[in-house]
């Protein structure tokens, strides 16, 4: 978890909101962000 933690707290710091935290799947790690524009971003590491 800790590479999608990094792309987290850099997108955070460039004005994404985290709209859910990451978790553990099957196929890897994923986080969905909102961007500027309230629209809903997956982030997947796997």
């Amino acid at each position: 978890m800790g590479l999608i933690t990094t792309w987290v707290k850099a997108a955070t710091q460039l004005g994404a909101e985290l709209a859910e935290p990451p978790r553990q799947n099957a196929f890897g790690v994923e986080t969905w962000l909102l961007n500027l524009e309230g629209n809903r971003l997956p982030l997947l590491v796997s």
